[in-house]
């Protein structure tokens, strides 16, 4: 059986109290009595109950986070800045990823309602399927912070927000294609729900229109491989192509996906970027080390993770309640020089 505070008080002939004082190195207590207590404490094994120390302090040092997968170097980096951000704090971090399973996501997010996490920071699919639990959380008064999601008007006031504006990014990229002759771009999306992708479509290309004259813009619409996102990439590639064999310009959601068409660009023998080019809307490492140029969006995730956190911290630290808050980063984008030679 584990050795628990009445133990070491039998062993020591000290009251359960000043036990106490001298395991969590608090209140009044002499430099002999805590060093006793703390020697029968190692000679008996005692360890202490994470979970009885958090509901007596009524805080767990834990926040949660919740991301639709791990092996994307986006999500990777934002995990890394947000772990940065906690330790700083104080805080533990504890790390779930729901596979793009719509089930999965509604039970992760049901776990963070039982007191084990003191907030939560989600990259959920759409409030559209999890609006339900993200404001049973906000009501039972678990700090929510959630990136990137669409502002649906009837889940605005229950989750604080953090997230990008593109438009400037895409006006400078749009602009850049234009001028280096690309007439015919291609852009990959997954529908999430027919109004979310409706919505990021139409915004997207009015951008385009008031920025890259008489080129045409297309979507695509993947439907993931849940092996791989590279075989998403290779898959998508090779059906763009066929669909739109005049295509000149690629834009891939992230860098894995990217990966993959690359891979499959090989193999056609396609000049990159004299036949096509590609531009990925995550600046990861993945496209950063390419050995071909590639055009990128940052979209800053160490300030996305610093506000993500900090906006939860404010959260279990206030007196009261806050009205829900909002952070907004303006994205940037990434553009190599290229030479005739990029193959």
């Amino acid at each position: 059986m584990a050795v628990t505070i009445l133990d070491i008080a039998k062993e020591t002939g000290r009251t359960c109290s000043t036990v106490s004082r001298a395991l969590n190195n608090c209140g009044r207590i002499s430099d002999k009595v805590r060093e006793e207590i703390l020697e029968a404490a190692e000679r008996l094994g005692y360890r202490p109950n994470s979970a009885g120390v958090a509901l007596q302090k009524g805080r767990t040092n834990t926040i949660a986070v919740l991301l639709p997968e791990l092996g994307n170097p986006f999500y990777a980096d934002l995990l890394h800045y947000f772990k940065r951000a906690c330790a700083a704090q104080g805080y533990d971090v504890a790390v779930y990823d729901y596979e793009y399973s719509r089930e999965l996501e509604r039970h992760l997010l049901q776990k963070m309602y039982t007191g084990f996490c003191d907030g939560v920071f989600a990259a959920v699919s759409s409030l559209e399927y999890t609006g339900d639990l993200i404001k049973r959380l906000w009501k039972a008064h678990v700090p929510v912070t959630i990136l990137g999601t669409s502002q649906q008007s009837d889940f605005l006031q229950c989750y604080d927000y953090v997230s990008v504006d593109h438009c400037n990014a895409l006006a400078k990229l749009f602009s850049y294609l234009s001028e280096h002759g690309k007439r015919h771009a291609v852009k990959t999306e997954i529908c999430i729900t027919k109004d979310i992708s409706e919505y990021v479509k139409d915004k997207i290309m009015g951008i385009f229109k008031e920025t890259a004259g008489q080129a045409t813009l297309n979507f695509y619409d993947l439907k993931p491989d849940n092996s791989s996102p590279v075989l998403t990439g290779i898959s998508a590639f090779q059906k763009i192509m066929k669909l739109y064999p005049e295509t000149d310009v690629i834009i891939a959601r992230n860098g894995m996906e990217l990966y993959g068409m690359l891979a499959s660009s090989r193999e056609r023998d396609i000049r990159i970027p004299d036949d096509l080019m590609f531009i990925c809307c995550d600046n990861t490492w993945l496209n950063q080390y390419s050995s071909i140029p590639i055009l990128a969006i940052d979209q800053h995730t160490e300030e996305l993770a610093k506000n993500g956190f900090e906006m939860i911290y404010r959260r279990i630290n206030s007196e009261k309640w806050l009205p829900a808050d909002r952070f907004i980063a303006e994205t940037t984008t990434v553009l190599p020089k290229f030479s005739n030679n990029n193959k």
